[in-house]
């Protein structure tokens, strides 16, 4: 059987802190059948699928080619928002603010992956970290009402200098395991 990846950006476990408890203020007001762990919290770059090992060390390969290409960058959060309907949304996640070296690492990683022959996504790329998921009914979101991310932390900035592609474990506890970590440390022009 063929092991699912992605390519992602990390989070800083005070940002992971934030994130949870916020979270668990969120579970009082939102009806999600999935929540993400801490452990699992991330910037996803590129969703990869199911990727045969062959693949996945040209991807290695062209990874470390593309590397002096990518710069590290500083992030940060900037709130609450959602994917779907507004009342009933299907993902419940905290933006990232915008930040053109993101966008721009975003882009070379996707270009990387065509270039190893696998499928991208197609959609604006919207970077996000997931917090709830699969909507299971009940009251609507009053956006209003939430608790926001400010009210668990001040300083949402870090600086990000690694891109790790990771494994997918379903049912595993955490369900993301990293498979190799890309260091953009000391490497920005």
């Amino acid at each position: 059987m063929t092991s699912h990846y992605f390519l992602a950006i990390p989070l800083p476990e005070r940002i992971k802190a934030a994130l949870s408890l916020l979270s668990e203020q969120l579970k009082k007001q939102c009806a999600y059948k999935v929540w993400t762990g801490p452990e699992d919290y991330h910037i996803t770059l590129v969703f990869l699928g199911g990727v045969p090992v062959e693949q996945l060390q040209q991807l290695e390969r062209m990874l470390e080619h593309y590397l002096p290409k990518l710069s590290s960058m500083t992030l940060a959060l900037e709130g609450l928002s959602s994917f779907g309907s507004k009342v009933h949304p299907r993902v419940l996640f905290a933006k990232v603010q915008h930040s053109p070296l993101l966008m721009q690492n975003q882009q070379l990683i996707a270009e990387c992956c065509k270039q190893c022959g696998l499928k991208t996504e197609t959609r604006p790329y919207r970077p996000h970290v997931t917090l709830g998921k699969k909507w299971t009914g009940g009251r609507p979101i009053s956006w209003g009402e939430l608790p926001t991310l400010s009210s668990v932390i001040q300083h949402s900035e870090w600086q990000s200098e690694e891109i790790v592609l990771y494994e997918i474990h379903p049912g595993a506890h955490p369900k993301y395991k990293p498979y190799r970590i890309f260091n953009l440390k000391d490497r920005q022009e």
